[in-house]
């Protein structure tokens, strides 16, 4: 028995080895595409040198649009790439385009002239992007460094933006971009906001018009990828073109490929566009000279192409998106395409005096559909059935294809969207079989009225296309109300690498039905590994989390319970929705450790940039209870306790005490002073939380506090809180603060570092080193920052207690 499991072992290695070897010489591009893909990652996305400029200092650029202007809820985004940088007096060699948005109020009149190739004028001070230095956030510098974007820029109004003519290179493509920017306005003036961003979506890609609502329902669907300009938009466009210019024979190919490079450049020239366009141009050349074509090098070719030409393009989730999917369709569906189609000629032939003897595996499929039917349905008559049975063999020859796309897609694109947007969708595949069918015939609407809306016809087609936009929206309602999803963990490297090589197997081991099943397989898989518990620790460790201008601590006992005191919150309003802090960072950390329980959370007073990232913490994680003396209207209505001077309690071993507000105040009118003071004490540490309160209280609390080993500064380190008598008496190893870079208000205040300095006290603040996380075990404590570099925490101070 042994000895024929080995013999089975050794005939199946044999086997892949053979099979990798016929994959690789039908499939030379590829896998050269595929191992130029692996170096990029391993060697890392490279720092790029920064240029001569002084960010500290106003610049003078002069630049052309490079992509359409995004709109935000309040104000502008524009990518332009410099022409000219002068910086005092001097020009500046700078050549990487440069993120600027505007604020304040939209003038049409300027919009209106803003479309790509135009020049424009702008003197700023150039910035760093904002990133937030916490565990499981994802590095925004770097995701505009795979862009090519060092800096950006922020204008406070539309009329500090000088426009000029067009980009002299691009003056040819000038009356192309006008049409495009009509095309825009006729959709905001012939439909309402919801219907003309749907029409600028499926048409032009121009998912960053749409609102948050939307945006988040679609990603909840899991039919996001339907609204990008990629390869059903660029195939259907060359099909339509061939099909016209078909008489010109072999000089169709150019005009063909001209008009599809052009819907590319106006489109916005996104990733999965220029993916497309490369693919299509490859795999239509192939086709018009008699070569043939295969999928996975003809995508192999275009990857080469595109990665050759800008590396930088691996880092980015639409290349990755776009190449995972598109090899699950040629991995998973590709092989059963055929036996698949010729099982369903099976319901056909029910009854049919002649029987197919043919031994190949489609055949095989095909008989045993036709037995199966025979057998369940011999008591009804042929000719009742048949035409039934034909009717249903149309109707699976639509669905089978699709689900079976599906779910090739999902699985092999898992752990990429768990990475970036912690969504499990558990019914894409229904929302895909029910909703891609209309998007599909939607695209084709949206590029009929691209093309005639300028004629006498226009206002009519835009008035069908806004009916049939309702009719998609009302479906979209509606399969919303039955989809089901959830948030998850992001994957480790590991268990993404795991998950790799069991599909990877799949396809090298298995064929037919039994490689598609491993899509479902490995997903479970996958989600028992996500459930697995985090690392406990038998220290306590309390982490002040980098949210920007805000505040959110997380505090991991001794007993392996965990709680949030507050929760992050607001941050500028062009960035997006206040729930934007709860959702991407403060739940991001979460799930990065693998928490789905927390014992508490203590929202200290009810102001946005500490309590905003409630409700989204609420609903994904489980709550045991929620503190606070404030009730936050009808966010705490569900297991809330007020707490308040001078209450007690113990968790996982540590003591908490409540120094502030009293039951009754005598003065509710400032809510900042009326923030929870807590102190919490485990062994010989100690650490007080002090909320926002200000100098009064602070001067009420001076005889109930004693010295501590921490102390949490108030107010972001206002100048109207850390007054020195209160300094003095809390004495603490250290000081830390959590405040935004570059922060509106100032924080933290040149008065309260001096204040902390003067007293001998260190003092640290997330806007200078990120997260900052204590560790104690009651004797010892420790301090240490969250370094991007490191991707860890490094000890930065310490010492017995």
């Amino acid at each position: 028995m042994i000895r024929s499991i080995g013999q089975r072992i050794g005939l199946s290695a044999l086997q892949v080895r053979e099979e990798i070897r016929r994959f690789i010489r039908l499939n030379p591009c590829f896998v050269a595409a595929g191992l130029l893909a692996s170096a990029i990652w391993i060697l890392g996305q490279p720092a790029r040198p920064e240029p001569s400029v002084d960010i500290t200092r106003t610049v003078a650029a002069t630049g052309w649009l490079r992509q359409p202007v995004e709109r935000r809820r309040h104000g502008l985004r524009l990518l332009v790439t410099p022409v000219r940088v002068v910086q005092s007096g001097r020009e500046v060699d700078y050549d990487h385009p440069i993120e600027v948005i505007v604020g304040g109020r939209i003038d049409p009149g300027i919009l209106d002239r803003l479309h790509v190739g135009r020049l424009i004028r702008f003197r700023a001070a150039l910035q760093t992007p904002h990133h937030f230095r916490t565990p499981g956030v994802t590095d925004y510098r770097l995701v505009l460094q795979a862009q090519g974007i060092l800096h950006r820029t922020r204008l406070k109004s539309m009329h500090q933006l000088e426009l000029g003519g067009i980009h002299p290179p691009l003056t040819w493509m000038a009356p192309i971009y006008r049409y495009v920017k009509d095309f825009e306005s006729f959709c905001r003036a012939a439909m309402p906001d919801g219907e003309w961003r749907t029409v600028l979506g499926v048409s032009l890609g121009r998912r960053a018009a749409w609102d948050e609502q939307e945006r988040a329902l679609l990603e909840r669907l899991g039919i996001m990828h339907l609204f990008v300009v990629s390869g059903f938009h660029v195939s259907l466009l060359v099909l339509v073109l061939h099909r016209l210019l078909r008489r010109l024979r072999s000089l169709a190919p150019l005009p063909v490929l001209a008009g599809m490079w052009m819907y590319v450049a106006v489109s916005g020239l996104g990733v999965a566009a220029l993916r497309a366009g490369v693919m299509a141009s490859i795999v239509y050349l192939l086709a018009s000279l008699g070569l043939g074509s295969r999928l996975l090098n003809a995508l192999g070719l275009a990857a080469l192409a595109i990665l050759c030409f800008d590396p930088q393009a691996a880092f980015r989730l639409g290349f990755q998106f776009s190449f995972l999917a598109l090899i699950a369709i040629a991995a998973f569906y590709s092989p059963i395409s055929g036996s698949l189609a010729q099982a369903l000629q099976g319901f056909r032939d029910f009854r049919d005096s002649r029987v197919r003897v043919e031994r190949e595996q489609g055949a095989r499929w095909r008989r045993k559909v036709r037995f199966w039917a025979e057998q369940q349905l011999y008591f009804l008559p042929p000719e009742w059935i048949r035409p039934a049975l034909r009717g249903v063999s149309r109707i699976l020859r639509l669905i089978l294809p699709l689900a079976c796309c599906s779910l090739a897609i999902q699985a092999a694109t898992l752990p990429l969207l768990l990475s970036y947007s912690n969504i499990w969708i558990w019914t894409q595949v229904l929302s895909n079989l029910l909703l891609a069918p209309l998007i599909a015939l939607l695209t084709p609407a949206g590029l009929l009225l691209l093309a005639a809306y300028s004629t006498p016809a226009g206002p009519w087609l835009a008035l069908a296309v806004r009916s049939f936009v309702r009719l998609c929206w009302t479906a979209i309602e509606s399969v919303d109300r039955l989809s089901l999803a959830d948030f998850q963990p992001h994957p480790r490297a590991g268990e993404a690498l795991l998950y790799a090589l069991l599909l990877i197997g799949a396809c090298l081991l298995l064929s037919g039905l039994a490689r598609l099943s491993a899509c479902i397989l490995a997903p479970l898989l996958l989600r028992i590994l996500l459930a697995l518990g985090g690392e406990e620790s038998r220290l306590l460790r309390i982490t002040m989390l980098d949210v920007g201008q805000g505040e959110s601590l997380h505090i991991a006992y001794p007993g392996g319970g965990h709680a949030l005191v507050d929760t992050g919150g607001a941050i500028p309003a062009a960035e997006g929705t206040q729930d934007f802090i709860g959702r991407r960072v403060t739940a991001r950390y979460l799930w990065h450790l693998r928490i789905a329980r927390l014992g508490f959370v203590l929202l200290t007073h009810p102001h946005a940039d500490h309590v905003a990232g409630f409700p989204f913490i609420r609903r994904n994680f489980r709550v045991d209870r929620t503190y606070a003396f404030l009730p936050m209207l009808h966010w705490s209505s569900r297991g809330w306790s007020k707490l308040a001077e001078p209450a007690r309690f113990a968790y996982q071993g540590v003591q908490h005490r409540i120094l502030h507000p009293p039951d009754e105040p005598a003065d509710r009118r400032n809510a900042n002073d009326l923030s929870l003071v807590l102190l919490l004490r485990y062994g010989e540490f100690s650490m007080l939380l002090t909320g926002d309160i200000e100098s009064g209280v602070e001067r009420r609390l001076l005889s109930q506090v004693r010295p501590v080993t921490v102390l949490k500064v108030a107010h972001h380190g206002s100048r109207s809180s850390s007054t020195t008598e209160f300094l003095s008496q809390a004495r603490p190893r250290v000081a830390l603060i959590s405040a935004g870079r570059r922060s509106p208000f100032g924080h933290p205040a040149a008065q309260t570092l001096q204040r902390l300095e003067s007293l001998g006290i260190e003092w640290k603040s997330t806007a200078r080193h990120g997260s900052l996380r204590v560790i104690s075990d009651g004797r010892f404590w420790k301090l240490y920052s969250f370094s991007s570099q490191a991707r860890g925490f490094v000890q930065i101070d310490g010492g017995t207690l």
